[in-house]
């Protein structure tokens, strides 16, 4: 063990007598995050926003009832629960 630092020899060696209050605390902190998680909500959210430029495709078909090219917007939400 010579090759630690005189400075960094207690720090290490506190560190290794109070190995299990870390251990403890890293448990308790694990087991609170497990139970959040378990009571939050699920609930899925999505969104979609679809542009069409239509004019390239609805040209050869409506040759002569439309004047104007369109552009056709599809806007799609979904909230579902699980």
């Amino acid at each position: 063990m010579r090759w630690i630092p005189s400075q960094a020899m207690p720090i290490v060696q506190a560190m290794w007598r109070h190995r299990w209050l870390a251990v403890g605390t890293a448990w308790l902190v694990c087991t609170a995050g497990w139970i959040g998680t378990a009571f939050t909500p699920t609930k899925y959210e999505s969104t979609a926003r679809v542009y069409l430029n239509a004019d390239p495709l609805l040209t050869p078909l409506l040759r002569g009832w439309q004047r104007t090219p369109t552009l056709a917007v599809i806007s799609i939400s979904c909230n579902a629960p699980y």
